[in-house]
């Protein structure tokens, strides 16, 4: 059986997760590997590298996995305003539901057929990006979250 996806994880825990070795996106390679299901890791501990993750990266991994649309899996901390980066924790900043839907609706426009799993606290307060005016705005396919 051929994978109809692939996984791209972003996965930024707090300072203190890292320093203990608490990283869930890295668990979850070890997973998706057994199982042979194509993934892409990604650490985004900052805006920078946030930014690469879902731009470059996404593209990348969509052409190396043979243009497979990626179920994106978000591995951070966040709330009902949105996610944490690494950097952000301790200042209690957010990348808000609004700012990561632009992030996530060009590649949904471009490749299509996204899937979004929010491994964070409040995740189905991700079903926030999808409160859009016209349809073709909603960011993605389909969304789960916690």
């Amino acid at each position: 059986m051929s994978a109809t996806s692939y996984v791209h994880i972003v996965e930024s825990p707090s300072s203190a997760e890292l320093l203990s070795g608490v990283t869930e996106g890295r668990a979850l390679c070890s997973f998706l590997d057994i199982a042979r299901i194509p993934f892409s890791y990604n650490l985004a501990v900052d805006a920078t590298q946030f930014h690469i993750a879902m731009t470059d990266r996404v593209v990348d991994a969509s052409t190396a996995s043979g243009g497979l649309p990626p179920i994106l899996h978000f591995s951070t901390h966040g709330d009902e305003q949105g996610i944490q980066l690494t950097n952000q924790c301790e200042a209690g900043l957010f990348i808000s539901w609004t700012e990561l839907a632009t992030y996530i609706r060009p590649i949904h426009q471009i490749i299509g057929n996204i899937g979004v799993c929010m491994s964070c606290c409040s995740g189905s307060h991700g079903t926030k990006m999808a409160q859009v005016i016209r349809a073709k705005d909603v960011p993605f396919a389909w969304i789960i979250g916690t």
